[in-house]
């Protein structure tokens, strides 16, 4: 069982602001010293969603989610770890359902941290199909499907309601911190996190 990122001392994650982000060549802490801004400005703008991204080691995966959770002032009881199914793109609908609304709703504070684990696999399914364009588009459909109010929300001219409908009512801050293993293999790995970077929609991304 894989150790929660809130849950590590403080004085594991005090040196990872000082690591080099290798998609930037800046440190970690300069790299992301604006995200919480960001999200708060989002919010503000009636845009409840923010996609970061964190590509790195499994060693030290943890140890820079703890960090980025301090960062954002995220407490242990708002923080909730999920897992990507490989097969297809499915976080709106882990959203849209009554159980995870109704658990963010119930955290006290305005801001909760959602992270996702598992990218690289949903990349080496894309790589196993052979599907090139959708391998090249993985990441930025990914950061899309949560952030941007969608043509398919209109069905027979009715404007059906979606995910960011909800969660406008509900108010929170949501960081959705998705995560891609390098242990996973160099070819899913580097794909996935291209991927990520090319995204249009994406708040955030650091590699480590």
């Amino acid at each position: 069982m894989e150790k929660a990122a809130e849950t590590l001392p403080e004085s594991e994650t005090n040196a990872v602001g000082g690591w080099i982000d290798i998609l930037h060549g800046e440190s970690i802490e300069d790299e992301t010293r604006f995200w919480r801004g960001h999200v708060e400005e989002r919010l503000e703008g009636g845009q409840p969603f923010s996609m970061f991204w964190a590509a790195g080691s499994r060693e030290k995966m943890e140890v820079v989610l703890a960090y980025l959770a301090r960062l954002f002032g995220v407490d242990e009881q708002n923080i909730i770890q999920i897992e990507i199914e490989p097969q297809k793109i499915d976080l709106v609908d882990k959203f849209k359902s009554e159980e995870m609304q109704d658990k963010i709703r119930k955290m006290e504070g305005r801001r909760v941290l959602v992270i996702a684990r598992g990218f690289e696999k949903r990349m080496q399914h894309l790589i196993d199909a052979q599907d090139e364009n959708l391998v090249a588009r993985a990441g930025h459909d990914w950061d899309q499907d949560m952030t941007e109010e969608s043509a398919a929300a209109l069905t027979m001219g009715k404007r059906k309601e979606t995910v960011q409908d909800l969660y406008r009512k509900i108010g929170k801050e949501i960081i959705i911190m998705t995560t891609i293993d390098k242990s996973s293999g160099d070819d899913a790995y580097e794909n996935a996190a291209g991927s990520a970077s090319s995204s249009d929609f994406k708040s955030g991304i650091i590699e480590f």
